[in-house]
This record gives structure tokens, C-alpha cells and sequence, in this order.
């Protein structure tokens, strides 16, 4: 009996110890802090019947508030040689005003501060490609 009591003592100090390093360092057990979240959709430069397509999956991603959005482009037309890819809001932009929102590999932006809850519209334009309005959706 007793040694159940000094191995379940034993066993909070670790945990205990363990769960100080991981705040002390930055980690959680999730591995993300509140608010810390990534969300991610993949824009897509498509060669079809000679002209350059985008497509963007999902078409509508889905963020909560306080979280950064990621896109990745991957380019199978040559576009991004000669230009960036661009996103562009079309009323409210909902992103941080500093974020730089083109790039030929990535694009990666945290959402404004108090931004509301919605839905929004955005172009995905990339050289001499078709361009494609997907939306981001912004939930409590």
C-alpha cells in the first residue's frame, strides 16, 4: 500500500516537472497555444488545354478568430517564374494590415485583431492564370 503512495507522488512530481518545462519552453500538449492554430489550404496553378488555371482547396476554409491562415501555392503552369501569386479581399480585408499577401511558394497571415465573425471573399490572381474567388470563413 504504501508503495502505491510513493510511486503515485512520484509520478505527479514528474508530471508536474514535465508540464513546467513545456510552459517554461513555449510547448503545450496540443502543441499550439490558445489562439496559436494554423489553418492551411493549397492553391493549385494547373496547365489545362493551354491555358493556366487556379483552384484553391478547400474553397471555403474555415478560421477561427486570432488564428493564421496559410496558403500554399504549388505552381504546374510556370506562373510564379514571371509572377507572384496574389490574394485580394474584396470589401473588408480581414487579414493584418502588415501581412504581404503574395508570394511564388507561400502565403502566411495572421487575422486581425477583433476581426468579425463572416464570411469573405477573396481573388486568387497569378500572372497570365485565371484567376478563382474562393472565401474564408471567419467562426467564433
Amino acid at each position: 500500500m504504501q508503495n502505491t503512495f510513493v510511486a503515485a507522488a512520484l509520478a505527479a512530481l514528474v508530471g508536474a516537472a514535465v508540464a513546467v518545462a513545456a510552459t517554461a519552453t513555449g510547448l503545450t500538449t496540443l502543441g499550439a497555444g490558445v489562439g496559436k492554430k494554423m489553418v492551411r489550404a493549397t492553391i493549385y496553378l494547373d496547365q489545362v488545354g493551354g491555358d493556366c488555371y487556379i483552384n484553391t482547396d478547400p474553397q471555403t476554409l474555415e478560421a477561427f478568430k486570432k488564428e493564421t491562415v496559410e496558403w500554399s501555392i504549388i505552381d504546374r503552369c510556370g506562373v510564379t517564374l514571371a509572377a507572384d501569386v496574389a490574394i485580394e479581399f474584396a470589401n473588408e480585408n480581414p487579414l493584418e494590415p502588415s501581412c504581404v499577401a503574395r508570394g511564388k511558394k507561400k502565403i502566411r497571415c495572421t487575422l486581425k485583431p477583433g476581426v468579425a465573425v463572416g464570411s469573405y471573399k477573396y481573388l486568387v490572381t497569378g500572372g497570365t492564370a485565371l484567376p478563382e474567388d474562393p472565401e474564408l470563413e471567419i467562426v467564433q
